[in-house]
């Protein structure tokens, strides 16, 4: 069970409902999983574990790989809602027709 989860809604997060799952395992610290809701699918951003054993601040290349993936995630829903109003089946990975 996660021990704890809360939104990231400071600085470049405000808005945008990412949530920040944590979980401490054999005396270590994972931020395990980053992810945001978009329409009906969960996707996972980013998982890292915390290596610093002072400070909670978040490395700068691990929030701005978060805000990347954060905006390929929304152009990906985009693209996979606009391809199911032409086509019933997507690939859930590529937002691609599949063939047959």
């Amino acid at each position: 069970m996660i021990a704890a989860a809360k939104p990231l809604a400071e600085g470049k997060f405000k808005g945008l409902g990412i949530l920040e799952l944590r979980d401490d395992h054999d005396s270590d610290t994972y931020r395990a999983i980053y992810t945001t809701r978009i329409g009906d699918v969960v996707y996972v951003l980013h998982a890292f574990k915390k290596k610093s054993k002072s400070g909670i601040a978040m490395p700068k290349a691990d929030v701005d790989l978060i805000l990347i993936r954060h905006q390929a995630a929304l152009k990906h829903h985009a693209e996979a809602v606009a391809g199911a109003k032409t086509s019933p089946v997507l690939s859930p990975i590529s937002g691609k027709k599949k063939r047959g």
